[in-house]
């Protein structure tokens, strides 16, 4: 009877080793999609300058502004005369079909006199967004204010200000 028995306590531990766990495991698996979209480099061209022209101060002159819209039309404080031939900037750019742009430009600057030291505030008038065509091409104009003080010297003001295209 004990061989019997130790037979019997064997097979019911062997069983146990050998014997597929209670509870079964669990997985799942689902695709993912992984996308690159691949752009050539913006080319940003400046086509022309903006240039407020000639700007005359009367003998009462207190102050004002001179503005140039997107446009290119000129609008002179009453106590001014602006005359030669004002521009709006202009560029053109190059990328990619269809694709929208953010242009940004550097919203306030000073436009200096080199040799009176003196200058002039100006502030930006340029589109926030373009979209290039079915060519990638687009052209678009900057404008913008400029206040001259009673006080301002005669000469010439300028400043670079740059402008910056990017992939929206």
């Amino acid at each position: 009877m004990k061989t019997l028995f130790k037979a019997a306590l064997a097979a019911t531990v062997a069983s146990g080793l050998f014997a597929a766990p209670a509870m079964a495991a669990n997985s799942a698996t689902k695709p993912f999609t992984a996308t690159a979209k691949i752009v050539k480099p913006l080319t940003l061209v400046n086509t022309a300058t903006l240039d407020f022209g000639i700007i005359t101060m009367s003998q009462t002159f207190a102050g004002g502004d001179v503005i140039i819209d997107q446009a290119g039309a000129v609008t002179c404080d009453a106590a001014l005369t602006c005359t030669g031939t004002p521009t709006a900037g202009a560029f053109d750019v190059t990328g990619v079909a269809n694709q929208g742009l953010t242009v940004t430009v550097q919203p306030t600057a000073l436009l200096k006199d080199v040799v009176s030291g003196d200058t002039l505030a100006f502030v930006t008038d340029a589109p926030s967004a373009i979209t290039l065509d079915s060519a990638g091409l687009d052209s678009f104009n900057i404008g913008g204010t400029i206040t001259i003080p009673a006080d301002a010297s005669d000469g010439t003001y300028g400043a670079d200000i740059d402008v910056t295209v990017t992939y929206s």
